[in-house]
């Protein structure tokens, strides 16, 4: 559970998040590296690895759904969206 996270029952806190527009270089692990590193809950993916156009990024990245799935499965690091400008 993440320090924005509540029991049970109790109110919706906020998550905190940010977006990859701001470090559009950045691969998918880079990303994921820098929300842990300042204690961030999600990510909002629109940019990787100077790819705007995400779907290019994860099949020349991963290659597949699975690969892709596998990658982000164990991630402490949620994402929030996959968005587009």
């Amino acid at each position: 559970m993440t320090p924005s996270q509540k029991s049970a029952g109790s109110a919706p806190s906020l998550r905190r998040a940010f977006s990859t527009i701001g470090c559009p270089a950045c691969t998918l692990e880079q990303t994921f590296a820098l929300a842990v590193r300042y204690h961030i809950d999600a990510v909002e993916l629109r940019a990787l690895g100077g790819e705007v156009d995400l779907p290019v990024y994860f099949a020349r990245t991963y290659g597949s759904p699975a690969a892709l799935a596998q990658a982000v499965r164990d991630q402490p690091v949620r994402i929030a969206a996959l968005d587009t400008s």
